[in-house]
């Protein structure tokens, strides 16, 4: 099985009753441009890695899974209902201060058309829901601009969770299949934002199950694991540095790819992650063809993040002040909503026939100069390594991960 569902969730809290769901307005949009923007997709992209970095420094040394795609049309979303400088310290946390919510919303609905273009041997699934508390009044544009770019699904929020867990076990094709409790639909909460992203696909080259032996992994300089490592030698798209090596398998299809990406010996992954943010774009482009033999553990996880704390740090505070807080091109007027809770649960998995994202710790390390081999390259991933699953089209990282030890599912 080679599935990847991701969930992101962001809950809104009133304290003030208005009236009414209405009805988005029709209004036409503009003709869309062919091609997501590749300045929002790197800015999704510089999010994801920020995001990862903050996550791991609040949580410890575990394994963390994420989708910077998800988190960010979570947040895209709600952004079309903030206004002044609730908006502007949002888009700062996305890192899209210099862009405008018109690009952010044309680029998000042109990407999601693209990634839902049919991929030979590969299942690709974007969704977004909105469920909305009875008795409230919406603004029509919001909803309008979150059903037209987004393609928002509008529920309305009962006392019941079943309705939107079902909708997410849907989405995520069965492998969330509860999420919400009653207690998270309590009184006070106006609304409901969801994604979901889930993503199935095989490697263009399979590894041979024969092949898998129980090799040690190191978690730590004190702590080994024995796991099942999965070997493979041939051609692959490679990047050596004096920071890291990475290898890039394409997916049956050739569109979605997953980059492995491991530190050398004295690089910490945490430190790697704050040069990724800078370079990432870069680096890519510096990937060459070579020989070489890769071996790669077998792992699942599972990862539930409360991002509440992360993205406070990354600017956006004001957003979830009660009576501060001004989304009031959601509904209501400043203070009325604000934002509760933001959280994200993965189930990433790897294994001979696909594979899953990795994430990372450590201390900042400046990138040098692209080294290139003079033989056959070994990249063995016998210690905490990083993984980005991107659509190679676009660019856009659907998931990134740090994974310290294969072993554990968390």
């Amino acid at each position: 099985m080679r599935s990847y569902p991701l969930l992101s969730i962001l809950m809104l809290f009133s304290q003030a009753a208005l009236a009414g769901i209405p009805s988005p307005s029709k209004t036409a949009r503009p003709k869309l441009p062919k091609e997501p923007s590749q300045s929002v997709i790197a800015a999704d992209n510089a999010f994801g890695f920020k995001l990862l970095k903050l996550i791991i420094e609040h949580g410890g040394e575990e394994n963390v899974a994420i989708s910077p795609l998800s988190a960010a049309t979570t947040l895209q979303m709600t952004s079309n209902g903030a206004r002044g400088y609730t908006q502007a310290k949002m888009l700062e946390a996305l890192q899209a201060s210099h862009l405008t919510m018109e690009q952010i919303n044309r680029s998000a609905a042109e990407l999601i058309l693209s990634l839902h273009q049919k991929q030979p041997h590969t299942r690709l699934r974007i969704a977004d829901g909105i469920w909305l508390k009875p008795g409230f009044k919406f603004q029509p544009d919001f909803l309008r601009i979150n059903q037209t770019d987004y393609k928002s699904e509008l529920g309305t929020i009962h006392g019941d969770p079943s309705i939107i867990n079902n909708w997410v076990n849907r989405m995520t094709d069965g492998h969330i299949p509860h999420l919400f409790s009653s207690s998270d639909l309590r009184g006070n909460t106006a609304a409901i934002l969801v994604n979901a992203l889930y993503f199935h696909g095989n490697w263009l080259q399979k590894f041979d199950s024969a092949q898998t032996k129980l090799e040690l992994f190191n978690v730590t300089p004190q702590q080994k694991e024995r796991v099942p490592m999965m070997h493979q030698h041939g051609k692959y798209s490679y990047l050596k540095t004096e920071e890291f090596q990475s290898v890039a398998l394409p997916y049956e299809g050739g569109r979605m790819e997953a980059d492995f990406i491991l530190p050398n010996h004295g690089v910490s992954t945490r430190g790697l992650l704050n040069n990724l943010t800078e370079r990432w774009t870069e680096l890519r482009r510096s990937y060459r063809s070579d020989d070489g033999e890769i071996a790669i553990p077998k792992f699942t996880i599972v990862s539930q993040n409360n991002l509440k704390n992360s993205l406070e740090s990354l600017g956006m505070g004001i957003a979830f002040d009660p009576g501060h807080a001004d989304l009031s091109g959601m509904a209501g007027n400043k203070g009325d909503l604000w934002i509760g809770k933001v959280v994200q649960k993965c189930f990433l998995q790897i294994d001979e026939h696909g594979a899953t994202a990795a994430a990372a710790t450590g201390a900042i390390v400046t990138m040098k100069a692209v080294l290139r081999p003079q033989n056959p390259f070994q990249l063995i991933l016998d210690r905490p390594f990083l993984l980005l699953l991107r659509d190679a089209q676009t660019g856009s990282i659907l998931f990134m991960a740090r994974i310290t030890n294969p072993k554990t599912r968390s």
